[in-house]
């Protein structure tokens, strides 16, 4: 794939942008369909998740891993897959191999555990 590939034209379009989904499933599922459903009826052209997919916090299941999985499947980031996933710091953390703490929570080593 050469770079050109990669560009998107942004200045003609609609996009929905999706942002801090957490590895929670249900919020991202509802994102894909209601995206479908606009796409279906010409109101959204791109889906864009703007970063900060993986990394669950307590109170529901983490589901990163499946996020992730389901995005691979739905060739994101591919010319005609119609969406976008940019990094967040959240995803940044596991290319840099850092360590990532919001009080007592820690990150990345759950993720890393899931991915292997």
């Amino acid at each position: 794939m050469s770079l050109a590939d990669k560009i998107v034209d942004l200045e003609k379009g609609n996009i929905m942008a999706v942002t801090d989904l957490h590895g929670n499933w249900r919020d991202y599922e509802q994102a894909i369909n209601t995206f479908k459903r606009l796409k279906q009826r010409g109101l959204a052209d791109l889906l864009v998740f703007t970063g900060d997919l993986v990394h669950g916090y307590p109170g529901y299941n983490d589901e990163s891993k499946r996020i992730v999985d389901d995005l691979i499947r739905k060739k994101a980031n591919q010319p005609g897959s119609g969406i976008i996933t940019l990094l967040g710091n959240h995803e940044m953390v596991h290319i840099y191999h850092l360590g990532l703490k919001k009080g007592a929570l820690e990150f990345v080593s759950s993720f890393e555990e899931a991915v292997k």
